[in-house]
């Protein structure tokens, strides 16, 4: 694990199929950005549930094609991270810089996923995503339209 953030931290280049299709460093970089968003969320409640992370995983392999075996390693990188971040910036100005408006909707519907995977919002997760949203860039209304959304996505998946 440190052989690998040696390498994203002094920029040794190379094939990295651990994590799925993406070769580069700045891929890896911005994979950690994203779940470093996730990981804020499912935490803002001050504590992180089992079924939080299994959504965590399940949204980031889908989004990234993060082989099982190495989604682990990606969430203790991302930790590591974190602990040294000043502020959740660090990790939103990347993926600005990065991601098409499409795929930043994609992040906030899923950062919505995450935080009603217990069906229901502290008022924690809900000051946290506001900041997240807010540094993404979004509009107040486009963070609602994508938190009824998911509601609603939840209503119809309700047996």
């Amino acid at each position: 694990m440190f052989e690998l953030l040696r390498e994203i931290l002094f920029g040794k280049s190379g094939d990295d199929r651990r994590f799925g299709s993406l070769e580069k460093n700045e891929d890896l970089k911005v994979q950690i950005a994203t779940c470093a968003l996730f990981l804020e969320i499912a935490k803002a409640d001050g504590e992180i549930s089992e079924q939080e992370m299994l959504k965590l995983v399940e949204i980031m392999k889908s989004t990234f094609e993060i082989e099982d075996e190495f989604i682990e390693e990606l969430i203790e990188l991302t930790k590591a991270d974190l602990k040294k971040s000043v502020s959740i910036y660090e990790f939103t100005s990347k993926i600005n810089e990065t991601f098409t408006q499409e795929e930043k909707n994609k992040i906030l519907v899923d950062l919505w996923r995450l935080i009603y995977v217990d069906e229901s919002l502290d008022k924690y997760e809900d000051f946290m995503i506001k900041k997240i949203a807010g540094n993404l860039k979004f509009e107040h209304y486009q963070i609602i339209e994508a938190k009824l959304f998911v509601k609603e996505e939840m209503k119809k998946n309700r047996p």
